[in-house]
């Protein structure tokens, strides 16, 4: 399948960089830097999100979920 800008894709982009994250625990600390950096908005998308996820597991003992980091 190709993708065609504005017919099955939003849009294409570019990137310098790359990672695959396999391990669910290093992409929500990821997540949750990215968001810190954020200037105007967040968008979540995915079926599975829940607001009791825990951030940053074992990172001094922070036990921030998303739906504290997000209020």
């Amino acid at each position: 399948m190709y993708f065609r800008e504005g017919e099955n894709c939003y849009r294409f982009s570019g990137t310098n960089r790359i990672a695959v994250l396999v391990d669910c625990a290093i992409y929500y600390r990821v997540v949750a830097g990215a968001c810190e950096f954020a200037r105007q908005a967040i968008y979540i998308l995915g079926w599975d999100v829940d607001s009791r996820i825990r951030l940053r597991r074992g990172e001094d003992g922070d036990q921030e979920t998303l739906g504290q980091f997000l209020d």
